[in-house]
């Protein structure tokens, strides 16, 4: 129980902070909008089996993936806006306007998850290896 709470609690926080006093900016407005992606509901479950490496790390990788999905995506932004020129297609335009906030937000979920289940499986192997 101890361990949803711990895990619930950054998503509760973000949200509420997100929504109070972060909503004017894209990544943590979207991210609160769409509940995470309901990605607390699977740290709920896997809490609930006891895997508590891999709903460890996909809380560290949304709080981490939020802030740098966020000010990565917006420093992109700013690059791919200097690259605009009145010779473009609109299409070309709209293309360098784009927040790829979310993208990295979900690259980095993804790549914490790996490492929670490599964690998952070493400790495992370790718990297997010392019953022997």
């Amino acid at each position: 129980m101890i361990f949803l709470i711990l895990f619930l609690l950054p998503f509760i926080i973000l949200y509420i902070i997100s929504k109070l006093f972060l909503s004017n900016l894209y990544l943590f407005e979207w991210t609160a909008r769409n509940f995470y992606l309901y990605l607390w509901l699977i740290v709920i479950i896997l809490t609930c089996y006891k895997k508590y490496y891999i709903a460890a790390s996909l809380v560290i990788g949304n709080l981490i993936g939020v802030f740098i999905g966020q000010f990565l995506g917006d420093y992109l932004l700013y690059l791919n806006i200097q690259k605009i020129t009145q010779d473009m297609s609109n299409e070309k335009v709209a293309m360098l306007h784009l927040h790829h906030g979310v993208t990295i937000w979900i690259i980095t979920i993804l790549i914490c998850l790996i490492i929670g289940i490599i964690i998952t499986k070493i400790d495992e192997k370790n718990t297997i290896s010392t019953k022997d």
